[in-house]
């Protein structure tokens, strides 16, 4: 296998409804049997390049990591206010759903520190030992979210050879779906476990929501 990194796709080339590749933006073309999007919150833009919108709902979330605390966490800890887990260095990191839907990807920098500050207030009710820590650094990123908050993972329907994989938890479920996405793509035998995570059936409710508006 040869890996690339940095190289930017600019299209999928598509042939009778197959997509038979890539074209890279300095328009070199890379043919292959079957292409496999794993683009995470930038999925509807790839399925776009071959014709078909798998639709996604990205969400931003803010990510506050703390100061040095003479604690250890060994296990990630998931609450109704806070949700954490170690981040090294006897550092904890920090996220919030509540805190999550203030943020914006434009929102000024004093306005992100308030609220990486009330995550941490958040935390200090779950661990004693933050009490004097402090938030040492924060990141705002984009989760990816397919429309309906499940996984879609398959092949795209009405389009042969373009195989899709897309998920909130890709880290956790990485590991099988690279498993299953490998099973399927070599044999073409479908996996029962995700009968009802098919890309189809976004496309599905996508064209109902259309015709109903």
């Amino acid at each position: 296998a040869t890996l690339r990194t940095g190289t930017h796709i600019a299209k999928l080339m598509v042939e009778h409804n197959r997509v038979i590749g890539v074209q890279t933006s300095n328009g070199e073309k890379i043919t292959a049997d079957i292409v496999v999007s794993c683009a995470g919150r930038w999925t509807d833009q790839v399925s776009a390049m071959a014709g078909s919108i798998l639709p996604m709902a990205p969400t931003y979330g803010l990510l506050a990591t703390t100061s040095k605390i003479p604690a250890t966490l060994t296990s990630l800890v998931h609450t109704p206010d806070v949700n954490l887990r170690p981040e090294g260095g006897s550092r904890l990191l920090l996220a919030s759903y509540d805190i999550d839907v203030q943020v914006s990807p434009d929102m000024p920098e004093t306005a992100l520190t308030r609220l990486a500050n009330e995550v941490l207030d958040h935390a200090r009710q779950i661990v004693p030992a933050l009490a004097w820590a402090k938030v040492d650094a924060r990141v705002v990123g984009t989760r990816s979210i397919p429309a309906d908050g499940f996984p879609a993972v398959g092949w795209m329907p009405e389009l042969e050879g373009f195989y899709t994989v897309a998920t909130h938890s890709g880290v956790t479920m990485g590991p099988l779906l690279g498993r299953i996405a490998a099973s399927e793509i070599l044999t073409g035998r479908p996996d029962p476990l995700l009968e009802t995570f098919r890309p189809a059936r976004l496309l599905a409710n996508r064209t109902a929501q259309t015709v109903d508006t």
